[in-house]
């Protein structure tokens, strides 16, 4: 008998068409839908947008260091690392990733200036994640200058200030980064074989992705067009 009021229930609806919502509006409402799914945290710490700047390994020496500047904030230091594509000796024609994942260095201390308050011996951690394409390696001549192909890149990270050098206790300050620019690396040709070194991304100033509250409000907006098209649907299927 329930089967047989499931088959009458089923036979009554009427046989409309289901429309897909225009492209645009579908974009809108899966955009919103995945950043409040994924961001939820992203209301714990503001993001910072690196307008100038950059961080770089000097040629032979190995020096590296960081600076992050924008509205409002200016850190300094020196990373741990360099880009995770190596070659020694490399193949002219081949290709090299500049992506890369660093961190800053505790020691040296380093400096900060967020929002009008400065630190001038501060300890650093976070992460700076390098998204990046390849470059391909040159035929560097023996003997010759050094080649820096360029390619660009997206950056995002977190930094945190300590007054502690073991990172230990509430951070003085706490930020999440954003930014894009220019990655470039340098390769030489000094006894016959060419090789990498000398790495630098370089910040350029480009229109700030919307904030959090922005990006709510934009999520809120989709919401609300989403529930209009359903309505719309509704009264069209009655």
């Amino acid at each position: 008998m329930l089967l047989y009021a499931k088959t009458r229930l089923t036979r009554q609806v009427p046989n409309v068409p289901c429309r897909r919502p225009p492209h645009g509006i579908a974009r809108v409402v899966s955009f919103a839908v995945v950043w409040l799914l994924s961001g939820a945290g992203a209301f714990a710490e503001p993001v910072r947008f690196v307008t100038s700047g950059n961080v770089y390994q000097l040629v032979e020496d190995g020096e590296t260091g960081f600076t992050f500047a924008g509205d409002g904030f200016r850190f300094n230091g020196e990373v741990s690392s360099r880009p995770a594509a190596t070659c020694g000796p490399c193949t002219p024609g081949a290709m090299f990733d500049l992506s890369a994942t660093m961190h800053p260095l505790r020691f040296p201390p380093g400096t900060a200036t967020v929002d009008g308050r400065t630190y001038d011996s501060i300890f650093f951690g976070g992460t700076f994640n390098f998204d990046a394409g390849s470059v391909i390696v040159p035929n560097v001549p023996l003997g010759g200058p050094g080649v820096y192909p360029t390619v660009g890149f997206s950056f995002d990270g977190t930094l945190a200030g300590y007054a502690d050098a073991n990172l230990t206790g509430t951070p003085l300050f706490s930020t999440g980064l954003a930014g894009n620019g220019i990655a470039s690396i340098g390769f030489f040709n000094y006894a016959g074989s060419i090789s990498a070194d000398g790495f630098s991304y370089t910040f350029e100033d480009a229109n700030p992705v919307p904030e959090p509250g922005s990006l709510l409000l934009f999520a809120s907006g989709a919401a609300w067009i989403a529930s209009r098209w359903r309505s719309r649907r509704r009264t069209t299927a009655a």
